[in-house]
């Protein structure tokens, strides 16, 4: 497991510059922090993957096994997607995105997706 200092270092390393307040931070990161921390860096690198991985071409297999490396089992695996089909799915609908075709429809298909894997993996973990 990450410690917050090293999401922090991480989230440094790739040129973000994030500052927590003294006054809510007296004794520096928590475990609490974690989640925040990882939300922070887990944008920063979906916005490099946006912008350096292509659907249906050599970078999207590149990818496939570069991610796929760093799981270890199918239970961790789906873990993953559960949490990353959650957080698409739970972004806000604005006006701006309901305007293109398709959008709702996707936002509605990510949270029955979502709900779908987690009922699989209670039925695993119950096996």
């Amino acid at each position: 497991m990450m410690t917050p200092d090293q999401l922090l270092d991480a989230l440094r390393a790739l040129g973000y510059d994030v500052i927590y307040d003294p006054e809510t931070h007296p004794d520096g990161l928590t475990d609490d922090d974690v989640p925040d921390l990882l939300g922070r860096l887990t944008s920063a690198l979906d916005f490099e993957t946006a912008y350096r991985v292509q659907p249906r071409t050599e970078t999207m297999s590149e990818f496939q096994a570069g991610y796929m490396a760093g799981i270890e089992s199918r239970e961790e695996f789906f873990r993953a997607l559960v949490v990353r089909t959650l957080m698409t799915g739970s972004l806000p609908e604005t006006e701006q995105l309901r305007d293109l075709p398709g959008v709702t429809e996707f936002h509605d298909a990510l949270g029955g997706a979502a709900h779908f894997l987690m009922a699989v993996m209670g039925a695993d973990e119950d096996d």
